[in-house]
């Protein structure tokens, strides 16, 4: 199971509405092949808290 942030989900609607697609559809193409959206959000993390600890 996935679980999106409330702003992504409305961004995913709003792109599958636009491009008219089902909205597993419009989530699907934002990732090129071979994209892990986990491994994103993994690396996200990573630099969050790099910026942290580069601010003290």
């Amino acid at each position: 199971m996935l679980t999106l942030d409330d702003d992504v989900a409305t961004k995913l609607r709003e792109l599958a509405h636009r491009r008219k697609l089902p909205f597993v559809d419009a989530f699907r193409t934002l990732f090129r092949p071979g994209v892990d959206p986990l491994r994103l959000n993994q690396l996200n993390d990573e630099l969050e808290a790099r910026g942290f600890r580069l601010q003290r």
